[in-house]
């Protein structure tokens, strides 16, 4: 009898165990790698665009030129696409990659008009260079809100340490550290104020242009696969500035109310 209790006991746990594995481990595993087939699509492209590339550089070297800004431009594109802001030090590394691209785009300007590739005529070499320059503006103001946020938070998180000193000392009964300390509070509190201002007044600019790049990338997109047979990446949605104009909007509204 007791041998028959120690299986019944051992099945079921094997039984608990098998659930366990399959639930916790197993399918989240089978959520995050993708299938065979999507694996393999995505070799044989990249496998077929390096090998294209390969041959374009063999054979023209100044369409190699070509294909290669265009790539990098779509690089580009992609790495503000996939930007996170996870949490407040998001901002300050976002800031460091934005400028980053930034270079990339300034580089494209600066050489696409020397490149002397038969397919870069008139039209794409004007459609590049208006799509870049105003991706760059884009670029140049989400990095600095970025910049202007994290020194704003930055700012508050010194005022607040101050301000501890400042209860502190005054608790000591040191009045004079006390006011000294409040002093250097209320600067950094108004410092970081006028960051918020300014991360506020960016964060509309990208509003008002966001449309506007979109437009653009799409409009130049449609160009480079005709006569280049280059598949751009789309640009996201970047729904991190509607979420982040809201929060910007409420501080504003509440120092402006003070």
């Amino acid at each position: 009898m007791k041998m028959i209790k120690t299986i019944f006991w051992r099945k079921r746990f094997m039984r608990a165990l098998t659930r366990y594995l399959i639930v916790v481990i197993l399918l989240p595993l089978c959520a995050c790698v993708p299938s065979p087939v999507e694996r393999l699509e995505r070799i044989e492209k990249l496998l077929n665009n390096l090998e294209k590339e390969i041959n374009i550089t063999k054979t023209s070297p100044e369409l190699a030129d070509l294909h290669m800004y265009v790539n990098n431009y779509g690089r580009e594109i992609e790495r503000v696409s996939n930007l996170e802001y996870k949490d407040s030090n998001s901002y300050q590394q976002n800031s460091t990659v934005l400028a980053e691209i930034n270079i990339t785009l300034d580089d494209i300007r600066k050489n696409i008009p020397s490149v002397s590739a038969q397919e870069l005529n008139d039209e794409m070499k004007g459609s590049f260079l208006r799509t870049t320059e105003r991706f760059a503006e884009f670029v140049s103001f989400l990095k600095d809100r970025d910049t202007a946020i994290a020194k704003g938070e930055a700012m508050y998180r010194d005022s607040e340490a101050v301000m501890s000193k400042a209860d502190a000392a005054l608790k000591q009964g040191k009045k004079e550290d006390a006011v000294s300390f409040l002093k250097e509070g209320k600067e950094y509190f108004v410092s970081g104020n006028s960051e918020f201002i300014k991360a506020d007044e960016l964060s509309n600019k990208l509003l008002q242009t966001r449309s506007a790049v979109a437009e653009a990338h799409k409009q130049f997109s449609v160009l480079v696969r005709e006569k280049l047979g280059i598949e751009l990446p789309e640009m996201g949605e970047l729904k991190f500035i509607d979420k982040d104009e809201k929060r910007l909007d409420r501080t504003v509204k509440a120092l402006n109310s003070k």
